[in-house]
């Protein structure tokens, strides 16, 4: 078996690949996630992809705040912990473009 695999997470016109390493001792993929907070990246829209434990947002409509609780937290899958926010505030207009 292959100790390494990819898998592409494709929302609101991004595209991001992330690399999964199995780990023996608990039999389970791990993926290698970016930390949105420290390396922010947005897709073609303009919307922010964050990490489920994100906490730091006044927009968020989550009982604790978080965005893996949030109605503006779209995820590809239900169990992804990385996902794309279409909270309307946190909107960045890409360069050229109206809003």
């Amino acid at each position: 078996m292959a100790d390494r695999k990819i898998r592409c997470f494709e929302i609101d016109g991004d595209v991001l690949e992330i690399e999964y390493v199995y780990d023996p001792e608990t039999g389970r993929w791990l993926g290698n996630y970016p930390v949105f907070v420290e390396t922010p990246r947005y897709t073609p829209g303009g919307r922010p992809w964050k990490n489920v434990f994100e906490s730091e947002c006044s927009f968020s409509d989550s009982e604790f705040g978080d965005c893996g609780g949030c109605s503006h937290f779209r995820r590809e899958d239900p169990l992804d912990v990385i996902a794309v926010c279409y909270c309307e505030e946190l909107r960045e207009v890409p360069h050229g473009s109206e809003p």
